[in-house]
């Protein structure tokens, strides 16, 4: 295991705890990169991360954002990656983004293979939109007990405090970008955790995510040659995969950038099916609105609405004419699809039952 350099870049991590904290004071006892927790699960939000972030960027600290990801039996790595980029949306970060993987976090008796997958879909999630190749952290024991050696593909920020030469080998991974020494150092008035990082945690130019401005995308509306492996088109078949969009063989795309036939198929099934105009299956704003709104407005749909989220939601259901009619037999879809997700079959399509949908 790689041993601490006098090149290595002194740090700390912190979160809503430490707000308020003297980001000055941090800068004057050699801080010179802050984590910054933004968010944990799919719904929680740390409050002071945007303040933390102006203001440390203002005493001259680079910065970069974490999220506490939760494993389940069911991933829920899409929700969570979408919880992150929006709260990371329109701040400046200066350093690979992190996903903090650790006891917390775990819920079921996971095997290692699908915990670093979740991880790792997580990440790829992150790097198609904001185009950066987050980092992970966890600790020696968690990393020797529950990933795989794939989780090698992520940079390494490991937490363990033995000794502070550097952390113990893990069987996993060989090195680290970051390391994570001690629990109690007092900085800014606050008792922070202390880190040591190399200088590949710093991106080449300051990140600002924002949605729409996915890099590499094609303009809207364009319909220039893709090229192989093109960022922008990654971007937009995760998106189709993610709201379950198929092609016409009824199966899932490879997100592999590439704008080939069965891209192009499956965008003109979401045209179709919410009333856009049909063109030759090009990804534009129309397309990245309505993405948009099927993820974020989710509205209450019951026996009797109609329309294009009537027509979305017959799709997914399978077996149905899309005709946008909630009638008897959506209805009764929708409620076979409750029972078999542990909801209560109510029949009214609303937070629960997209949730289960779509996530």
């Amino acid at each position: 295991m790689r041993k601490v350099q006098p090149t290595d870049i002194a740090g700390m991590d912190i979160s809503g705890y430490d707000a308020g904290m003297d980001y000055l004071d941090a800068a004057g006892k050699g801080i010179r990169i802050a984590y910054i927790k933004a968010t944990e699960g799919s719904t929680f939000a740390d409050g002071s991360f945007a303040g933390h972030n102006s203001a440390l960027r203002a005493a001259g600290i680079k910065t970069g954002a974490y999220h506490f990801f939760h494993f389940y039996a069911e991933s829920t790595a899409a929700g969570q990656a979408q919880a992150f980029l929006q709260k990371i949306e329109g701040c400046p970060l200066d350093c690979a983004p992190a996903i903090d993987c650790e006891d917390g976090g775990l819920h079921g008796g996971l095997g290692k293979g699908e915990i670093t997958q979740q991880a790792l879909d997580f990440a790829r999630m992150i790097e198609n939109f904001a185009g950066v190749q987050p980092i992970f952290y966890s600790n020696t024991a968690f990393i020797a007990e529950h990933f795989t050696a794939d989780i090698a593909k992520l940079g390494a920020w490991i937490a363990d405090t033995r000794d502070p030469a550097g952390p113990g080998e893990n069987g996993v991974v060989a090195g680290w970008v970051g390391y994570q020494y001690s629990f109690g150092g007092q900085v800014g008035g606050r008792t922070v955790d202390l880190d040591l990082f190399t200088s590949d945690v710093i991106l080449p130019r300051t990140l600002i995510y924002r949605r729409g401005e996915t890099p590499g995308a094609p303009a809207a509306q364009t319909s220039a040659p893709a090229q192989q492996g093109d960022a922008g088109i990654k971007a937009y078949q995760y998106k189709l995969n993610r709201i379950g969009i198929r092609d016409d063989s009824g199966q899932p795309l490879d997100e592999d950038g590439i704008d080939g036939p069965r891209t192009k198929q499956a965008v003109v099934r979401l045209e179709r099916l919410m009333g856009l105009g049909v063109d030759a299956g090009i990804w534009g704003s129309e397309c990245e609105k309505t993405y948009g709104d099927i993820t974020g407005i989710k509205p209450v749909l019951t026996h009797g609405s109609d329309g294009a989220f009537v027509r979305y939601l017959q799709y997914r259901l399978g077996g149905l004419a899309a005709d946008g009619i909630f009638g008897p037999a959506t209805l009764g879809a929708v409620k076979r699809f409750q029972l078999s997700h542990g909801l209560d079959a109510d029949g009214i399509v609303g937070p629960l039952t997209w949730g289960a949908l779509i996530g």
